[in-house]
């Protein structure tokens, strides 16, 4: 259950966050993807697809088990990478002729989506990362501007 309150919301297990739930989404979409036609044939793909695709959710989950903000951010900013990694394999999937576009567009929906559901709270992250001191607040505009341009116009529309 997630409760929000006048400053954060707090959720009680890794499974109340939305970036999780979007993510384990996404891990869900791939699996069926790569298990039959000649991808699955292609063994060092699928397993690259597949751990990429399944990270996100193992990194969530271990940055909320730290119970401190800092090492929270980074299993999130690792989170956000294995996320982009497993899109650019869909991508090299269509590349190498074992998707269409149309057979990931559910994936890159999702994948739109959780770079979404975290745009949101990359703020507060970067404020976390400077936690235990007073951040300088040009220095975290200058973080979560750098963190929204990267991220964002990543995602397969």
């Amino acid at each position: 259950m997630v409760h929000a309150s006048a400053c954060a919301v707090v959720a009680n297990t890794f499974e109340d966050l939305e970036a999780w739930r979007i993510a384990d989404e996404l891990k869900r979409e791939v699996y069926p993807l790569i298990a039959t036609g000649p991808v699955s044939k292609d063994f060092k793909f699928c397993n690259q697809i597949r751990e990429s695709a399944a990270s996100p959710t193992r990194n969530i989950a271990e940055g909320f088990g730290r119970f401190r903000p800092g090492p929270f951010a980074q299993f999130m900013e690792i989170a956000i990478g294995s996320t982009m990694e497993t899109q650019n394999s869909l991508k090299d999937g269509i590349d190498r002729g074992y998707f269409t576009v149309e057979s990931i567009a559910r994936a890159s929906e999702l994948a739109r989506r959780y770079y979404e559901s975290i745009s949101a709270p990359a703020k507060g992250w970067v404020l976390l990362q400077h936690s235990g001191h007073d951040p300088n607040q040009e220095v975290v505009d200058a973080e979560y501007k750098l963190l929204r341009e990267r991220v964002l116009p990543l995602t397969v529309k």
